[in-house]
């Protein structure tokens, strides 16, 4: 990093940040969101519920600031993030899914898992990556795009761009991702 770009200040935001999501982490590894919905032109947030994207997302933080699970500070608290994220993906597609979560998530999800396995090549975690990576590939719609659920009907700019991520992180770390793909989308 340039000098004077990560200040003791930011350091300490940072690690005052690392000590709430410690402190808020449900007991079985998530981190609850208020779930919700758009109805016409409103959003209906109707739940709290466990929520297996904010937790990929939480445990992306803790893997930004050099955090790896087991070891260290927060080693336990990544480890529970992990194996509550490996308890959502379906076993039947690979399909990454908790409380009606939909491909965002899937997508978020998928980008985690490709970060721990890039550090582990755990044989759990690449397995379940594996699968998440062919649900993806499974559900691009015939213009080379994805929609909210993984079936391949129409799609969404955004949920495009954060599963071409998903595949990005996912190839970096050697996980085969096929060119058609990637030129389709």
């Amino acid at each position: 990093l340039a000098p004077g770009l990560y200040t003791p200040e930011i350091h300490r935001a940072s690690q005052r940040g690392l000590e709430y999501l410690a402190a808020h982490q449900n007991d079985n590894g998530s981190w609850t969101c208020k779930i919700g919905y758009k109805l016409n032109e409103n959003y209906m947030a109707d739940r709290a519920n466990d929520h297996v994207c904010i937790t990929a997302l939480c445990g992306m933080a803790f893997l930004a600031a050099g955090e790896v699970p087991s070891q260290g500070k927060y080693g336990q608290v990544l480890e529970k993030a992990l194996d509550y994220v490996l308890s959502c993906v379906r076993e039947s597609d690979g399909y990454i899914t908790k409380n009606g979560t939909r491909m965002y998530e899937h997508a978020f999800s998928t980008m985690f898992l490709a970060e721990i396995y890039g550090q582990s090549r755990r044989q759990d975690v690449g397995e379940k990556l594996r699968g998440a990576v062919r649900c993806v590939i499974n559900s691009q719609n015939r213009e080379g795009g994805w929609r909210y659920q993984p079936t391949p009907v129409d799609a969404d700019i955004s949920v495009t761009v954060s599963t071409l991520q998903a595949l990005r992180a996912a190839r970096n770390v050697g996980i085969s991702v096929p060119k058609s793909v990637i030129d389709a989308a």
